[in-house]
């Protein structure tokens, strides 16, 4: 098989694993919903399975949290509306299993009406993830222990436009989770005998959040121009049931600046802010294929978390493109108490092959962080 059919079979594989999703990023960006099963929207009019259901193409994906992973995924692509400019609606059921023996499952919808007035999104998903913990700010190791989060999820929202370019709505949300395998007498077990921690082998969430968004961004896939600005207000509620009450607020700003001859400028600014018994698994994060690329997903975990990043972007010949990105972050305990030693940085470099004529992407990065560094294989940009 030659080098270009090689990419392209990667390529189709991971534009079915992402039509929705960033699989594995231990933080989601831009929106607050189940941590355990990470959503990028990934939108194109002339993606592959437009007009079509099912679409099933299995394959390969890669990243520091998995290592290679064989995937499989069935999905459609359509539209509401033949206006310009209409949002097209997408359709995925997607299935993971790692090199490290982890299990992920999901079925998600996000559909447009017409004029882009409204949008639904809705997701199912279940994962069975063994995973690596270094531990909270305070006691942030080295090395890692392993750990198995077992997590279920229903996620449905909806978002109406209030003016053009901004949209106001809500999500409700639904998590069934417990950590099934903990090292004895290791960082986790020790966390979860704390007061603030306590009973955090197992959780049941259900939260209300609040949105707020504007984006005049002009292609969802990869942006040349405009921004887009998602602020969440979320509670996790004391319903029959629940074991975890606790509040979480999220602000995330991008904007894509064109330069001429083809670069862009990307620049993006991410704090998200927790308060009450969250449980371990669900606090804000750094690391992974969205947030510091260079470290592990997860690699910096607390209450509060506050990241910025840069990417330069630029064509290169027909289909291919490159960029360069730096960023850095911090976590803590209290966005007071985040200090200047706690910051972390990363940089990087990567390829993009573009699959389709609205410019969705096969993504290769290699991220560099301070004595740490990963690859990742995915479709669709880091943000």
């Amino acid at each position: 098989m030659c080098r270009l059919s090689r990419c392209c079979a990667i390529a189709w594989t991971a534009s079915a694993l992402c039509v929705a999703s960033a699989t594995l990023s231990a933080q989601e960006v831009g929106r607050d919903s189940v941590p355990a099963v990470r959503r990028d929207s990934a939108q194109a009019s002339a993606a592959p399975g437009s007009g079509r259901w099912p679409i099933i193409l299995p394959g390969i994906t890669f990243a520091p949290e998995t290592r290679w992973a064989a995937a499989i995924g069935g999905f459609k692509v359509t539209k509401s509306a033949a206006s310009p400019g209409q949002r097209p609606n997408t359709y995925a059921v997607r299935g993971l299993y790692s090199q490290r023996h982890q299990v992920q499952a999901s079925f998600s919808l996000d559909r447009w009406s017409a004029d882009n007035a409204g949008r639904i999104e809705f997701d199912a998903a279940f994962s069975r993830f063994p995973n690596s913990f270094y531990g909270v700010r305070a006691a942030l190791a080295d090395s890692a222990e392993q750990y198995t989060p077992r997590t279920a999820s229903l996620v449905g929202s909806y978002v109406h436009r209030a003016r053009p370019g901004l949209y106001l709505g809500g999500r409700v949300a639904l998590e069934d989770a417990a950590l099934t395998a903990i090292a004895d007498g290791g960082t986790l077990a020790t966390l979860l005998t704390t007061p603030a921690f306590a009973g955090g082998e197992r959780w049941r969430t259900a939260s209300a959040t609040l949105i707020a968004s504007w984006d005049t961004r002009d292609v969802f896939f990869f942006p040349t121009r405009g921004s887009a600005v998602w602020l969440n207000i979320g509670r996790a509620l004391g319903v029959p049931g629940a074991t975890h009450q606790f509040t979480r607020i999220s602000l995330d700003a991008r904007r894509y600046q064109p330069l001429g001859r083809g670069l862009v400028l990307a620049v993006q600014g991410f704090g998200v802010f927790t308060e009450g018994r969250v449980p371990v698994d669900n606090l804000p994060a750094l690391g992974g294929a969205s947030l510091l690329r260079g470290y592990f997903a997860g690699r910096f975990r607390d209450r509060t978390a506050l990241a910025t990043q840069v990417e330069l972007r630029t064509p290169t010949w027909r289909r291919l493109g490159a960029v360069a990105f730096a960023g850095a972050g911090a976590v803590g305990p209290t966005p007071n108490a985040l200090s200047r030693d706690d910051v972390r940085s990363a940089w990087g470099v990567g390829v993009r092959f573009a699959l389709n004529g609205d410019r969705l992407n096969l993504r290769i990065d290699r991220g560099f962080g301070t004595g740490s560094r990963g690859i990742y294989i995915t479709a669709g940009e880091a943000f």
